[in-house]
């Protein structure tokens, strides 16, 4: 089940003095139950500060890249590039004269993404703490990324 998460992320607004003109779009798997069971946690993360402004869980489609795009703030979409690595389903929903696709411009996504797996017990790939429903997966990511974000 794909969740928006659009409203969460309007309301964990930025600091009206901070305007962001790039974010780094990546996406790291987990699972669900069972390593069969696999999601993938997609993050938006402002390039200049370690923010993360737009998050999706689902799978690895284009129907979750929409749901992350949509997460972020509509004020960003429109005018900030977005750095992706070279996979293909960014550019189903990431309009061509926004998006830079190169992954060595991820760099401080893939590093907030491995601090995610070192402090959420549920994403480190071998472990007894993982989510028994994505409804508790997507809770906790919420819960880590409010105080993430409010910790800046």
């Amino acid at each position: 089940m794909i969740r928006s998460y659009g409203e969460f992320f309007e309301v964990a607004q930025l600091p009206s003095q901070h305007e962001v003109k790039g974010v780094e779009l990546d996406e790291m798997w987990t699972y669900v139950g069972n390593k069969e069971q696999k999601r993938w946690v997609w993050l938006a993360r402002d390039r200049n500060s370690p923010r993360i402004i737009g998050m999706a869980v689902g799978d690895r489609s284009a129907e979750t890249g929409q749901i992350l795009w949509e997460s972020i703030p509509e004020s960003v979409r429109k005018r900030a590039k977005f750095y992706t690595d070279r996979w293909d389903t960014y550019d189903q929903f990431v309009p061509d004269n926004q998006c830079i696709s190169d992954h060595k411009q991820t760099n401080h996504v893939e590093r907030t993404n491995n601090t995610f797996r070192q402090r959420i017990a549920r994403l480190v790939r071998r472990t007894l703490s993982f989510s028994k429903c994505q409804i508790n997966l997507e809770c906790q990511l919420k819960f880590y990324i409010m105080a993430h974000n409010a910790s800046l």
